[in-house]
């Protein structure tokens, strides 16, 4: 699949379901996209890896009703706050958008509302801009790009999302090219090891997933680890396989860390002295070549 980006946004909006903006954002001519090799993350599904690049010195100051709005959901009054960021968002607050989108898909407060949520981030991603920088603002609009890709990628019948694999596999690319976005490359794996709408190739697969694996992408790893368990696409190694699901349950969030550590345990209880101390020792070598925060076992 090729990317063609001005054409998938301008399908985007003929389906009636995104803004008409997002058929623009990366249409204009004369602009270059600067693929950005990485910082430190701060978002759910947006963890960048280390790496040197320029940032924007401005922060944009947060208006009263997203400051309101985000006290009131860390004391846990999950209604207050989407009152609150309602009335942020209806003033274009962008960043409010971004949490009332995340509110909605999670049901924090709220009954799950996967239109409300779609057509949040939809009119979020409409307004990221090419600036060859790493800003809060790109790292929210590209997060958004990522969670439209995810709808597209099954569709939700009841929300009148359509599944569009293809225009799901684009988005991903582009945020996995550009912004080196884990979630997008690891949906990019998931899709080329199941032959989701492209041609099944394990071995673009897991390129895919070792690039996710790199910004400590728990389920990436662990995606690799079940290839060198089954020897699917690659010679089994259950060394190399316990290798990857030590480096998963060291980087697992609360979300996949109960199933990652059950399936590590399995895997390390079937296995002798000698295969452990192979894995410790490629687990020690992957974490000096690609140090990054770790969650201890």
């Amino acid at each position: 699949m090729r990317i063609s980006r001005c054409v998938i946004y301008r399908r985007l909006a003929a389906l009636g379901v995104v803004s008409a903006g997002l058929a623009g954002i990366f249409a204009a001519p004369g602009v270059a996209q600067t693929a950005l090799k990485g910082s430190p993350g701060i978002f759910h599904t947006f963890t960048p890896p280390p790496g040197p690049y320029e940032t924007a010195p401005s922060v944009p100051v947060l208006g009263k009703s997203l400051q309101a709005g985000n006290q009131a959901f860390r004391d846990g009054k999950f209604a207050a706050a989407r009152v609150l960021w309602e009335k942020a968002a209806q003033e274009g607050d962008l960043f409010a958008q971004w949490q009332l989108a995340n509110l909605y898909r999670s049901g924090r407060g709220v009954a799950v509302d996967h239109r409300k949520a779609f057509q949040y981030y939809a009119a979020v991603a409409a307004r990221h801009k090419n600036t060859g920088q790493l800003t809060r603002r790109t790292r929210i609009t590209v997060d958004s790009i990522v969670r439209l890709a995810d709808y597209f990628r099954t569709g939700v019948k009841q929300a009148k999302i359509p599944k569009r694999i293809g225009q799901a596999f684009r988005l991903y690319q582009f945020a996995a090219t550009y912004f080196s976005h884990p979630s997008a490359q690891f949906a990019l794996g998931q899709i080329y090891v199941r032959g989701e709408g492209v041609k099944k190739s394990i071995g673009r697969g897991m390129r895919w997933y070792l690039l996710a694996a790199r910004k400590r992408h728990a389920p990436a790893q662990a995606a690799l680890g079940d290839l060198y368990l089954r020897g699917e696409g690659v010679r089994k190694d259950e060394a190399r396989a316990l290798m990857w699901y030590t480096l998963a349950r060291q980087s697992a969030r609360a979300k996949s860390a109960k199933r990652i550590a059950e399936s590590y345990r399995q895997l390390y209880d079937s296995t002798d002295g000698s295969l452990r101390t192979k894995a410790e020792n490629l687990v020690a070598v992957w974490n000096e070549k690609f140090p990054g925060p770790t969650r201890k076992p």
